[in-house]
């Protein structure tokens, strides 16, 4: 694997540049451990496959970073996918280094999904922004990620910067989960969100979670189950009417259903914050009101 490579940024809790784990105290206490700092925007947690200690975090300027037991001073740089990526704002941007999943057999095959916004390709539209880039690479040992074996698996233009999500997952049906937000700006509305906004439309994949066989087909095929797999609408959609998922997980009873959750402070009038909004969901209902 790579030397260890210095990022600096701020430290922030939670969704920012340091990771931290709960746990409760001898008091039974809710407590927290730092585990690594001196990111950027970490914004991907997971364990490398066949082991729970070994980490695996992306942070969201394009980096991955591997833990061995989770001890900070072991990190190495096993991927650099900024040279593939939109140039990113300096100070805030929600475009970067958005989602990674390992392969169910990456013991076989040592395929990595990841999810990066890429420069608009010359079929979008000249007025939008980039386009998001679903990717397959090949893990070689020590060497980390590959970039020259990417694959493309899909891609889908971003009329805005904002509101890419872009979380994944393999479910215990050895299927890829996909979560895209609605294409940015405010309240699913302006350039690129229709008279209706994305949320509600089953013709993108805008504001939706996808789900896609990617051990069939080339570069996949539909699940025959997905609400569109017959037509009235694009096949790869499996819940449609959401906002900006941020997170997306599988829980471990009653067919282990996909989850995803987001909640957090709602901008008002560009500047000024008060109430509190929430977007959830969970396989049991396919289509959602827009938050």
């Amino acid at each position: 694997m790579k030397k260890s490579a210095n990022v600096s940024g701020i430290s922030l809790l939670s969704a920012a540049a340091c990771l931290m784990i709960g746990w409760q105290d001898v008091a039974g206490q809710a407590a927290l451990e730092l585990v690594s700092g001196g990111y950027v925007s970490p914004s991907n947690l997971v364990s490398w496959p066949g082991t729970s200690k070994d980490l695996v975090i992306a942070d969201q300027v394009g980096v991955l970073y591997y833990l061995k037991n989770g001890d900070a001073k072991t990190r190495m740089v096993v991927g650099d996918f900024r040279s593939l990526m939109v140039k990113l704002n300096e100070g805030f941007d929600e475009r970067g280094l958005l989602g990674i999943a390992f392969h169910p057999r990456f013991s076989e095959n040592k395929y990595l999904y990841v999810y990066y916004s890429a420069p608009k390709r010359e079929s979008a539209p000249a007025e939008y922004d980039h386009t998001s880039h679903v990717s397959r690479f090949v893990v070689n040992g020590d060497d980390g990620v590959d970039l020259d074996s990417e694959k493309v698996i899909l891609q889908v233009d971003e009329p805005q910067s904002n509101h890419n999500s872009g979380r994944m997952a393999f479910g215990p049906d050895g299927y890829l989960y996909i979560s895209m937000g609605d294409g940015g700006a405010g309240n699913d509305t302006g350039l690129g969100h229709g008279e209706n906004g994305n949320g509600q439309n089953t013709q993108t994949l805008l504001g939706k979670v996808l789900r896609i066989d990617v051990d069939q087909g080339d570069p996949y095929s539909i699940p025959s189950d997905n609400p569109f797999a017959n037509g009235g609408g694009l096949p790869e959609i499996y819940a449609w009417g959401l906002r900006n998922p941020w997170g997306l997980s599988f829980g471990s009873g009653r067919g282990s259903s996909p989850f995803s959750g987001r909640c957090g402070p709602k901008p008002v009038g560009g500047s000024q914050y008060h109430s509190q909004w929430w977007e959830l969901w969970m396989a049991g209902s396919r289509g959602h009101d827009w938050i």
